[in-house]
């Protein structure tokens, strides 16, 4: 482009690199600063706007970050059907069962205890 101030072209089959210990810290510490940066921005529209320490405000601010977690977890999964939903209410009054027999130490089958890791997992 005859506008542009530096053009340039290059074909390279290799570019050989070398850097120090330094330098690896230091990119390592900004990718993790980027990481942490863009956590910041995410959750920010929440963020109390005064600079006063209000408690009511960042309550409301650390509330808001984790039902935005829990909504976006939410979202992702698959609709949920209504025999899974059921399903699920078994399972869960099924593993309230084994794991009071597992509190109070009282004897399981195999069946049973594979019956909860299942379900643990």
């Amino acid at each position: 482009d005859s506008n542009s101030l530096l053009s340039a072209n290059a074909n390279l089959s290799a570019i050989n690199v070398q850097i120090s210990n330094l330098q690896t810290t230091q990119t390592l510490t900004l990718l993790k600063a980027s990481k942490h940066y863009t956590r910041i921005l995410q959750y920010n529209r929440w963020r109390p706007p005064t600079a006063q320490f209000v408690p009511r405000e960042w309550w409301m601010y650390a509330i808001n970050c984790i039902l935005y977690e829990v909504k976006k977890r939410l979202k992702s999964r698959k609709v949920k059907t209504l025999s899974y939903i059921t399903a699920r209410g078994r399972w869960r009054k099924e593993y309230c069962g084994l794991y009071e027999k597992h509190l109070n130490n009282e004897k399981m089958t195999k069946k049973q205890r594979e019956k909860m890791a299942a379900i643990e997992e």
